[in-house]
Formats: structure tokens, C-alpha cells, sequence
């Protein structure tokens, strides 16, 4: 049980509420957790509803390893934190740098970066673990989270034990493959934090790469190098440093440089400049959108919608039939089609708090 003393001293250092950093420490700054809540509620539901979760992970048959002693593994959770990495994966392997590539299972497929793509998927060994860490550690874990809020234990709790299986995985990736770096684009999510909190546990070099907007609500910056767009987000990160568990002793403080923008963005102008475009996520209330487009249109403008690549497909399928027969509307999906064809587009563009003004 070697493995059960390391994960616990993660879990201790940065308990699983920190994790889960966005429900368990801003969820009363975050509407859309809030306002509308699941369909079924409750912590038998929530147990229930992680447990089918954790077995539909696993790949009882697959037997793939992740090659022992790579310089670099890199992790992408999204679309978006794969293509603000992808420009500096084919950079290192252009550079004969020995690089492994984990990304979330749903993007295998999607984008021909580098030859094969290691997807997040769990062996049995991580779901035995993982079931572990909740019987033992559960209870601990409820209490705390009746005292942060009660909605987060009532309505987020299968949230706060994917935190299990995620530090479970990783820890064994790390420990078995021994790399010299890891590589991601996110430090909030709560994949990418278990990732951070495992290689900090392992002293594995940590290296994060901006690929979006940041916010004072997020995590104080702890890895080994940060690569941020420029003066303004290093400002915002200087205001999350209370941001932090006090428990916290094995996380480094950051090496900065101010490097800009991550992802490729190519200068094309091929489409008459009539165009507004409207890049929305899943902040941005569907019926106040709507309400916006027609304004547009009444104003005589063209209006190109594109939402987030983890926008909802319920919010896709409204817009989508709500606009289909108007013909100054445009869409255009992120999963197709990259945000410099978008911009090529259009001439004008309207976005809440959202690194696309950045591009």
C-alpha cells in the first residue's frame, strides 16, 4: 500500500476541494454552478452517479505504457489547451526532443500533431485506487464541504471524487515513466491540478503554458515555469498568490517570462469585411445572446456565431434552430474550424471575458 502513503500525502498537501479548485474554493463566484442544478441531487445520487463515471473509464483490455524516461509528457484536458500547445509540441519534436502527449480520450483523433496521441484512460489498478480513496477519505472530504457549501456537496459532490481516479492515474504515469518535465496549458481544472499536485509529490519539473484569459478567481501560480501572454496576466496572477491551501509546502514558486500569445494565429483577410462576429461560452445566457443577435440584424449587420468548444450542446441545438432560417446569421464551430479562419471572417467582434480578443 506504498502507493496509498504517496496519494494520501498529495491529497493532504492539497486536499481535494483544492483540487477541484474552481467548486470547492469559487463556486460562489461561478452563477452557472449555482443557478441551475442537476437533475437528480443528493450525496447518494452524486456517489452513484461518480461510481458509473470511474467504470466507464476504464479499458479493462488496453495495455498500453507510456515509454520510460521521456523529457517531456505533455497534457491537454480540451481542444483549446491542445491547439495553445500544439505550436510548442512540434517545436520540441522538431527539436528531436523526446516528447509523450496525454490528452483527454474524446480529442484522440481530432488533430495530427505528432504520430500517436497516449489518451487519459484508466487501467483497473486506477479505479481499485480510486475506490479506495473514497472509502477512506469520503467522509473527511463530506464534512469539509457541508461547511464550504452545501450545494457543492449536494449537487457537485461525483465532481469532487473524480479527483481520485485523476491523482491515481497520474501518480502511476509519473512514477513509472520517470519524465524530466511536465507540460500543460490549464492550472485550474481539476485534471490538470492532480496532474501539478503529483509531479510537485514526485519532483517532476512543472511547466505551464497560457492558453486563455486569466481571472483573480483562479489558483496562485505554482509550478517551476510559467509562460504567461504578457504584463497584464502576470497582474491578475499576483492577485490570486492568497489563492493557495496553507497546507501547501511541496509546490514551487514560478520562473516567469512574458513569451504572448500560444497559439497560431495566421494574418488571413479572404472574406468581405460586412461581418460582426459573436463569440460566446457557456457563461453568456442563451436567451440574452439571441436577444443580441437579432439587435444585429435589425441593425443591418451580419452576425457569425462561434461558441466555446466545451459549450453545451443543448445551448449549440437552441442556437442553431433558433437561426436556421435567418440568413445574416453564420455559424461557426470551433471543433471545424480553427479561430484564425473565424477572424478571417469578420471585421467587428463581440466577446465577454475571453482570451479570442487576445487572438
Amino acid at each position: 500500500m506504498s502507493w496509498y502513503k504517496a496519494i494520501s500525502e498529495i491529497l493532504d498537501n492539497e486536499p481535494e476541494e483544492w483540487l477541484a479548485y474552481m467548486h470547492g474554493q469559487q463556486i460562489s463566484k461561478l452563477p452557472h454552478l449555482l443557478e441551475k442544478g442537476p437533475k437528480y441531487k443528493g450525496l447518494l445520487v452524486q456517489i452513484i452517479k461518480y461510481l458509473r463515471s470511474l467504470f466507464s473509464s476504464v479499458d479493462i483490455w488496453s495495455d498500453e505504457s507510456i515509454k520510460k524516461s521521456p523529457k517531456f509528457i505533455v497534457y491537454a484536458g480540451t481542444k483549446n489547451q491542445l491547439d495553445s500547445l500544439a505550436s510548442t509540441v512540434t517545436s520540441l519534436i522538431n527539436h528531436e526532443e523526446d516528447v509523450v502527449m496525454i490528452v483527454d480520450e474524446k480529442l484522440v483523433g481530432r488533430n495530427e500533431l505528432i504520430e500517436k496521441y497516449t489518451p487519459y484512460r484508466l487501467k483497473p489498478v486506477d479505479v481499485y485506487r480510486a475506490i479506495v480513496l473514497l472509502l477512506i477519505r469520503g467522509r473527511a472530504l463530506r464534512k469539509r464541504l457541508k461547511v464550504i457549501h452545501r450545494k457543492s456537496l449536494d449537487w457537485h459532490f461525483s465532481w469532487f471524487c473524480s479527483v481520485y481516479p485523476a491523482v491515481a492515474y497520474f501518480y502511476r504515469v509519473l512514477k513509472e515513466s520517470e519524465p524530466r518535465c511536465v507540460v500543460i496549458a490549464n492550472d485550474h481544472s481539476a485534471t490538470n491540478r492532480c496532474l501539478l499536485a503529483a509531479a510537485h509529490y514526485l519532483k517532476i519539473k512543472t511547466v505551464y503554458l497560457q492558453h486563455a484569459s486569466v481571472s483573480p478567481i483562479f489558483p496562485a501560480l505554482r509550478v517551476n515555469y510559467a509562460f504567461l501572454d504578457g504584463e497584464a496576466a502576470l497582474k491578475i496572477y499576483r492577485l490570486c498568490e492568497p489563492n493557495q491551501p496553507t497546507s501547501n509546502s511541496l509546490s514551487p514558486m514560478p520562473a516567469i517570462f512574458l513569451s504572448g500569445q500560444k497559439k497560431i494565429i495566421n494574418k488571413m483577410k479572404v472574406f468581405p469585411h460586412d461581418k460582426v462576429g459573436l463569440a460566446i461560452n457557456s457563461l453568456d445566457k442563451p436567451q440574452a445572446v439571441i436577444a443580441l443577435v437579432y439587435f444585429l440584424i435589425r441593425e443591418g449587420l451580419n452576425v457569425v456565431l462561434r461558441w466555446h468548444p466545451a459549450h453545451l450542446k443543448k445551448d449549440i441545438d437552441l442556437y442553431l434552430q433558433e437561426f436556421e432560417l435567418q440568413s445574416a446569421v453564420f455559424f461557426s464551430d470551433p471543433t471545424r474550424e480553427p479561430v484564425s479562419f473565424f477572424l478571417s471572417k469578420i471585421n467587428y467582434m463581440i466577446a465577454g471575458n475571453s482570451s479570442i480578443h487576445l487572438e
